[in-house]
């Protein structure tokens, strides 16, 4: 298990339940999220009325069809009430009621800490109360665990298993879709793995958070943004993962739409079908220049991004 102690504590309920039970109710509970998202992402979206109906039924039937959430679902992944609760964090924080959104955020990072990247949206926007709200949740997660397993439990977390997470070695299979699984697609070369990947990713973060603070970016967008870099960025960017691109691939469409950029609906679609195809024999593909391929969903996700960048720059979604 790669997460912390402190983040199993939301399995405890489903532990006193019969195995195929407990199953059966997470992944209820995981199919249910998705509407809970579908609609957010419409209400947190601006002038989406004009475009709702049959608009909903298409995105949430996109959505299920799309590869990453169905690996969520099979695989029993967390990724989308995580993601429902973080949309609801960033719902709430956008009606001013930061307290609630800061817990909200602090229970979805805690329910999959890959989600810590997101603290950057609230740092650049500086909401100081959402961020200070979150603390408090992971702090009153951490504390239960400490008493009951003490510090060795987190010591062998930190010493044992966070550093296999960084190791490069294996980041070519498949499903790892991030900037990681690309590169290492490239060259079989360890140290030059690391040093791309030390290179490039810290330029995409970077290189976003100077964009939105020098444009003054929509919040709609910066969300956007920061959900796209996360998952290219990750080390360990499973195609599950990419069920975080599912409010910018909303966002985009929307205002796509709504501008009437033909050119870029065709672009976008192509990001989408990129982003939501499995190859079912990699391994046919594994030799080079062969093995390109198999990083199609890290070029979708790379052209949702260029997408997101062209809106920023050349189109003004309004603020709230």
């Amino acid at each position: 298990i790669g997460y912390p102690p402190n983040s199993l504590i939301f399995y405890i309920p489903l532990a006193l339940l019969p195995y195929k039970v407990a199953q059966g109710v997470f992944l209820l509970l995981s199919a249910l999220s998705i509407f809970g998202i579908v609609s957010l992402l419409f209400k947190i979206i601006k002038d989406s009325k004009r475009i709702r109906g049959i608009s909903l039924f298409l995105a949430f039937s996109l959505i299920v069809f799309s590869f990453p959430t169905r690996f969520t679902l099979g695989m029993g992944q967390s990724n989308l009430i995580a993601l429902l609760l973080l949309m609801l964090s960033f719902y709430l924080y956008r009606n001013t009621k930061v307290v609630i959104s800061g817990l909200l955020l602090g229970l979805a990072i805690v329910m999959k800490p890959l989600l810590v990247f997101m603290l950057l949206f609230f740092l650049l926007n500086k909401a100081w109360k959402v961020i200070g709200s979150a603390v408090l949740v992971g702090i009153g997660f951490i504390v239960p665990t400490l008493l009951i397993f003490g510090t060795d439990i987190y010591v062998y977390y930190f010493t044992e298993l966070v550093p296999h997470l960084l190791n490069v070695v294996g980041r070519e299979t498949y499903y790892n879709q991030g900037i990681m699984g690309f590169i290492s697609r490239l060259t079989d070369s360890l140290i030059l793995r690391k040093f791309l990947a030390s290179l490039l990713s810290p330029f995409f973060v970077l290189g976003t958070c100077l964009v939105i603070m020098k444009r003054k970016t929509a919040q709609e967008l910066q969300f956007g943004l920061l959900l796209s870099i996360l998952v290219l960025v990750d080390t360990l960017a499973w195609q599950h993962h990419f069920v975080f691109l599912l409010f910018p691939f909303i966002l985009c469409a929307i205002v796509i739409i709504k501008k009437k950029l033909l050119h870029l609906f065709v672009l976008l679609v192509f990001s989408y079908i990129l982003v939501s195809t499995n190859i079912k024999n990699p391994s046919s593909l594994s030799q080079f220049p062969y093995s390109l391929v198999l990083s199609h969903t890290f070029y979708g996700a790379a052209v949702l991004l260029a997408i997101q960048f062209f809106l920023g720059f050349r189109i003004k979604v309004k603020q709230k």
